[in-house]
Parts: C-alpha cells; structure tokens; sequence
C-alpha cells in the first residue's frame, strides 16, 4: 500500500496524530528508516519496500491463527467421510 494512503488510513482510524504539515512525509520517512535499522541490525522486519512508496507488512498477520484454514480442513474431510458413509450405505443396500 503506498504511504499516503497508510496516512490517509491511519489518520481516519485515530492510529496517527499529524504533529507538523506533512504526515505523510513523516510516516514514510518513520518506515524506510525502520527497515534500515531492522536490516544493519539484524532484528525482525516488520515491513517491506516495494518501492516507489510501496509498503507491506513483511509477514502478513493472520488474526485467527489459522483457525480458518483449520476449519475449512476440517469441513472438508468431514465431507469427505459423509460422502463416503452415504454411498457406502447405498451400495449395501
């Protein structure tokens, strides 16, 4: 997502307070230099540049922890098992 509109979210949310005349500018520069730290020091990225003003989290955050991903593993292999009990049912029959 490109930093003006991160802004532009952030600002509507209340997550950003502008404190001078260029938020934007501010929150960009906050970015690029969290990577550069994060990169020389060998911590954890939280971000990433696509360039050109291109941002994204590094690791995409997954809020359930999988759950749904589980659940749809779940439902699938339990259509699985009521298919096969229903045709296993009709062949006996």
């Amino acid at each position: 997502m490109h930093y003006r509109r991160l802004t532009e979210i952030g600002v509507a949310e209340g997550v950003i307070v502008p404190g001078g005349p260029t938020p934007e500018a501010s929150l960009n520069s906050a970015v690029t230099q969290d990577i550069k730290n994060r990169s020389r020091t060998g911590g954890v990225q939280r971000f990433r540049s696509h360039g050109r003003g291109l941002f994204s989290l590094h690791r995409p955050s997954d809020p359930l922890r999988g759950a749904v991903d589980r659940k749809n593993k779940e439902c699938a292999s339990a259509s699985v098992r009521y298919s096969v009990k229903r045709t296993l049912k009709r062949s006996s029959s």
